[in-house]
């Protein structure tokens, strides 16, 4: 028996060897997996990380698996075989609310630690917009609105169990209970705001600066503690508040990151994190992604092991709040 163990262990370090001194084999296609429909700002993400690892010889390609809130994506990935050639482009929902709010998410199969980060990929914020014509310019003005007008507080938001933040944030506020509209993603979001048939929404700064910087609609609130920052590069008099800075269990930015199935070799980890960090150095690369309104890309496994996890506590502070 123990001369079995002694050759399955030779076995397994050869293999890790192997994978780590020639990965990625020329016949093999690494998985860029995204839970979303090509378009928005992780897609785009998607298509920069395959043309890097093309620039390298690498064969990738993207595979979109959207639906259930990333769950499907995420399902996927989790279970894929831990050698590399899967990798996720992961972002807000699907390791912080989704696995706080599990007891409402169903067919989820993963947990936080069914994943290994690879690198960050950086934030952006989520603002409160309101359409044009609704009376409110600030975010006083909103809340007086909807203390008055309860039956208008409609509110578009694209995941479900990240949208409890929003039930949270308008307790702590003494606002209504908002009647949330979930879309399947922030096009559907943005055409019914800017068409005047939801009120309001909370979406990326990224779908919303184009609307906003043509003057179509009003952005009043913003939801992370640095989003303020990033809006006023658009509009340096923007008139918003960080919510979070009201209520520090609301900072919750627009985040992204790479990540592969969890027991993935360190030494492939490693490789794909300095091919990226040593890429994301070159315009080439990081022009589309800096005018998304996304900052701070690139580090450590680390340093994104510390985000998903200051968040996925967010989450659970939350979670225990509302039950």
């Amino acid at each position: 028996m123990k001369q079995i163990v002694i050759a399955l262990m030779i076995l397994i370090n050869s293999v890790v060897a192997m994978a780590s001194g020639v990965w990625p084999a020329n016949d093999k296609t690494i998985e860029i997996v995204v839970p979303y429909p090509p378009g928005g700002a992780t897609d785009k993400w998607g298509r920069v990380i395959n043309e890097i690892f093309s620039s390298q010889g690498w064969k990738s390609v993207v595979i979109n698996k959207p639906g259930a809130d990333t769950v499907i994506g995420s399902n996927y990935v989790a279970s894929a075989k831990p050698d590399g050639y899967t990798v996720y482009v992961g972002g807000n929902g699907f390791i912080d609310a989704n696995i706080a709010f599990k007891q409402k998410a169903p067919g989820i199969e993963y947990t936080e630690n069914s994943f290994a980060p690879i690198i960050p990929l950086g934030a952006g914020t989520a603002v409160l917009a309101v359409n044009k014509d609704v009376p409110v310019n600030n975010y006083q003005e909103f809340k007086q609105y909807v203390r008055k007008n309860p039956e208008k507080f409609n509110l578009g938001f694209w995941n479900s169990y990240t949208a409890n933040i929003f039930y949270e944030w308008a307790k702590k506020e003494g606002l209504p209970r908002p009647n949330i509209i979930f879309y399947k993603g922030s096009a559907p979001q943005v055409a019914d705001l800017l068409g005047g048939h939801i009120p309001f929404v909370f979406d990326t700064f990224t779908a919303m600066a184009p609307h906003y910087e043509a003057g179509k609609i009003k952005i009043v609130a913003v939801l992370d503690s640095k989003g303020v920052d990033i809006v006023k590069k658009t509009n340096i008099n923007a008139n918003i508040v960080s919510l979070a800075k009201i209520h520090g269990l609301l900072d919750v930015p627009i985040w992204y990151g790479l990540y592969a199935p969890a027991n993935t070799p360190t030494e492939i980890i490693l490789q794909i994190n300095q091919v990226l960090n040593t890429a994301l150095k070159n315009s080439k690369y990081t022009d589309d992604i800096n005018s998304l309104h996304i900052a701070n890309f690139g580090g450590t496994p680390q340093e994104q092991q510390q985000l998903q996890t200051r968040i996925l506590n967010n989450m659970r502070n939350v979670a225990k709040n509302l039950d």
